[in-house]
């Protein structure tokens, strides 16, 4: 059964070694690794190109009109030839049987898809600071940890270029969902690696709530545990109102961690007025 893999990775330099090593040494060898370059600014592409096998295969997002994780993530679906597609991302580890154990589940429940169970690895403990990565239940769809029949993808259209940021992988698994089974293995094991948060990603991460208006307007407020009562992220409107509550419900062990805990104050202001905008946008009732 040919396989591919999908990463589209941007400044990856600490973790796309292992990452590469980890898909690499899969107990399922005929496979192919798919990597989009998002114009990494670091030693990302170098670390690739010095990793000599035939599997992997390299492409650029450099000189085209390719922007949002959605147009990306098509575009790799386009170079790719495997019959299963597997999606994972370059700060991630993947098990030796991660292959494997999503490619039992297609042959034995003949189901479209499979969402394995990621898990969060802190060597050095969970802070403020984390941008904690996990999901032990089903229904995320994230595509740190998914896989999907080639045709199910093509048939449900691909990934909606409408998601900018976030959502187009939960969206694409709720488009598959409607033609057949999606089945959750907690055996199809991936480690995201640890990560901190910066100034950037803070505030390009607020811009997500955004996308998250439009995947209420096409599935309603059931189809997201992010959304109670017309409000998405409740407990971070919570802390707009009482702000000592991020230093409370957040490990603090440094000087950085309090300047971040500080700016995820501001990033949570500017993600409403991105709720708002989009509400406004969409006709959707919701803060």
């Amino acid at each position: 059964m040919h396989t591919s893999i999908i990463l589209v990775v941007k400044d990856e330099e600490k973790d796309i070694r292992n990452c590469l090593g980890s898909l690499l040494k899969q107990t399922h060898d005929n496979l192919e690794i798919i990597i989009v370059d998002d114009q990494s600014t670091d030693n990302t592409v170098s670390i690739i190109n010095s990793i000599k096998s035939s599997k992997l295969k390299l492409y650029s997002t450099y000189n085209k009109n390719i922007k949002g994780h959605a147009n990306r993530r098509n575009y790799a679906l386009s170079k790719a030839r495997g019959e299963y597609i597997f999606f994972t991302d370059g700060d991630c580890i993947a098990h030796y049987n991660w292959v494997k154990e999503g490619l039992k589940v297609f042959q034995e429940t003949q189901c479209l898809g499979v969402e394995g169970r990621t898990l969060y690895e802190a060597k050095y403990g969970i802070t403020v600071s984390d941008y904690v990565t996990q999901r032990l239940i089903p229904g995320g769809f994230m595509t740190c940890n998914v896989a999907y029949l080639r045709s199910a993808i093509l048939n449900a259209g691909g990934f909606d270029p409408k998601f900018k940021h976030i959502y187009e992988d939960r969206d694409l698994g709720m488009k598959v969902s409607q033609s057949g089974k999606i089945v959750f293995e907690p055996n199809m094991l991936i480690f995201h690696q640890q990560k901190k948060v910066t100034t950037k990603t803070l505030f390009t991460r607020a811009q997500r709530a955004g996308d998250m208006v439009y995947f209420d307007m096409k599935y309603g407020r059931k189809a997201s545990e992010y959304i109670s009562r017309n409000i998405i992220y409740p407990e971070h409107l919570l802390i707009i109102l009482i702000p000592p509550l991020i230093l409370i419900s957040s490990r603090v062990t440094s000087f950085k961690d309090i300047y971040i805990a500080i700016l995820k104050y501001f990033s949570f202001i500017y993600e409403i007025m991105m709720i708002w905008k989009n509400a406004i946008k969409y006709k959707r009732l919701i803060f």
